[in-house]
């Protein structure tokens, strides 16, 4: 019953992005295949040369746009259908590792991330949400032991979006530093390395795939500092910015504290959310908190839990240039993870004060009006690329084209 009350919440503060009509990108890749084209992976570099994703662009787009043909909002259905797959991976992943009751706030944690509303406005963030479904979905298969099939997931997610590269890094220092007796260090990772290999060989057979496609299609990036593979680049203060931000953003300080400060002024008080919020909370009351059996896995689960808060964003880290929160998608889960843990051992009423408070500091973050290129004159640090704020400019512009289009039809 929690749960179903924070997939509520999470529908209470972002179900109106279910309305958007198609932007920026989504038209480009409906045209690329659109019905009677014919898919191909190698479009992905040759029509849009940063990154080659063809699961999470071409494919996605090749598919959905012969069942559901140019209707945005059945787009949006099935990106807001994937969230909440993610939302049940993390609630498995946790319950495994936690415990119920952290199981549901590790949920909640997630569910309340601001950045979620991006993802359901925009179409063509279906690629950040299949890489982190089946991110959640391999890393879910590989603590239940199934480490062929959990690389099989993972390298499926690695061509809708790079975003979960990290996972067979986070898992190897997860293991390394849960493994139980005095060995050292280096036995400790020698074993982690072996346990798992299934997804080093995969992860560097993507590398492979994606540099012979490249060769292949002759199609090298020449755009300043990025590296000719990816819009990625190396510098350190970059490094370091993607990283700090993508930190800042399970907690909704990405943006500057004076746009907060002003967005907090003018938005209204979600009082829906806020409510099933605390009512989901109050519930757990019922809910086994765990036992001191449960004790060690849950010091398993929270070691997870913060490697892949950190090691998960080092992919983000790479585009600190132009940095959006939305890229969190993935990494987030190791906040939720952590949070869930840290969470189920405060009084209940302080809980449910917590995610109220998440749930208003959402609604703030997603409130800032600022956003880099068009409307902010100086380019601040953790001022979204793709924020709300720039897609509500693009849905004022979209509607207004099509009502004029309607009224005067060329």
């Amino acid at each position: 019953m929690a749960c179903a009350l924070f997939a509520g919440v999470l529908l209470a503060l972002h179900g109106g992005a279910l309305r958007f009509p198609f932007l920026a990108d989504d038209y480009f890749f409906y045209d690329e295949t659109r019905p009677g084209s014919v898919w191909s992976p190698t479009e992905a570099i040759s029509l849009t040369e940063n990154y080659f994703r063809p699961v999470g662009r071409e494919l996605y787009f090749f598919v959905l746009s012969r069942v559901f043909g140019p209707h945005p909002l059945l787009f949006h259905l099935f990106n807001l259908a994937v969230l909440l797959a993610c939302l049940g991976l993390v609630f498995a992943l946790a319950k495994r590792l936690l415990g119920t009751r952290a199981a549901v706030l590790a949920l909640a944690a997630y569910a309340l991330l601001y950045s979620h509303r991006v993802l359901l406005a925009w179409v063509s963030c279906a690629q950040d949400l299949l890489a982190a479904a089946l991110g959640f979905g391999a890393a879910l298969l590989y603590v239940r032991g199934a480490r062929g099939r959990a690389a099989l997931v993972f390298g499926i997610g690695l061509f809708a979006k790079e975003s979960i590269a990290a996972l067979p890094l986070l898992l190897l220092v997860w293991e390394a530093w849960r493994a139980r007796g005095r060995a050292r260090w280096r036995a400790r990772l020698a074993g982690a390395f072996r346990q798992t290999l299934p997804l080093w060989i995969v992860a560097v057979a993507w590398v492979g795939i994606v540099l012979g496609v490249r060769t292949l299609s002759h199609a090298w990036l020449k755009a300043g500092e990025a590296l000719p593979v990816a819009d990625v680049v190396l510098r350190p203060s970059s490094l370091w910015l993607g990283l700090k931000l993508a930190l800042l953003t399970y907690v909704c300080l990405d943006q500057p504290l004076s746009y907060l400060a002003d967005a907090a002024r003018h938005v209204a008080l979600p009082a829906l959310a806020i409510g099933l919020a605390v009512a989901a909370a109050l519930l757990l009351r019922w809910t086994p908190a765990g036992s001191s059996r449960t004790e060690p896995r849950a010091a398993s689960g929270w070691k997870l839990g913060l490697l892949w808060a950190v090691v998960g964003a080092l992919p983000v880290s790479l585009v600190g240039h132009h940095y959006s929160a939305y890229y969190v998608c993935f990494s987030s889960v190791g906040f939720a993870l952590a949070a869930g843990w840290l969470l189920a051992r405060w009084p209940l009423p302080a809980t449910a004060a917590v995610l109220a408070l998440a749930a208003w500091a959402s609604v703030v973050a997603n409130g800032v009006q600022p956003f880099r290129i068009a409307r902010e004159i100086e380019e601040k640090p953790g001022v979204s690329y793709v924020s709300m704020a720039r897609l509500e400019w693009q849905r004022k512009f979209v509607d207004s084209l099509h009502d004029a289009l309607a009224a005067d039809p060329p």
